[in-house]
């Protein structure tokens, strides 16, 4: 598996077979800046936020709640 130089939205590990595997932190962030892309937020304004600072742009009763990874039983 190598590293990928960081994208600026997330960084991807990529497999031999160039299979994309993104962490449950990862695949998280690319919720928040979808749901917010898709709010009207302009994504290069985004891009460079912390998850919490994404979490954050929600408010109020529209807050984007975090999401708990599924862990295996």
């Amino acid at each position: 598996m190598t590293n990928r130089p960081d994208s600026g939205v997330a960084d991807e590990n990529v497999e031999a077979q160039r299979t994309r595997l993104y962490t449950a932190d990862q695949v998280q962030r690319l919720g928040l800046l979808k749901r917010l892309v898709d709010r009207g937020h302009p994504i290069g304004q985004l891009a460079h936020l912390a998850t919490d600072e994404l979490r954050s742009l929600g408010g109020g009763e529209h807050a984007i709640p975090m999401i708990e990874a599924a862990r295996p039983a």
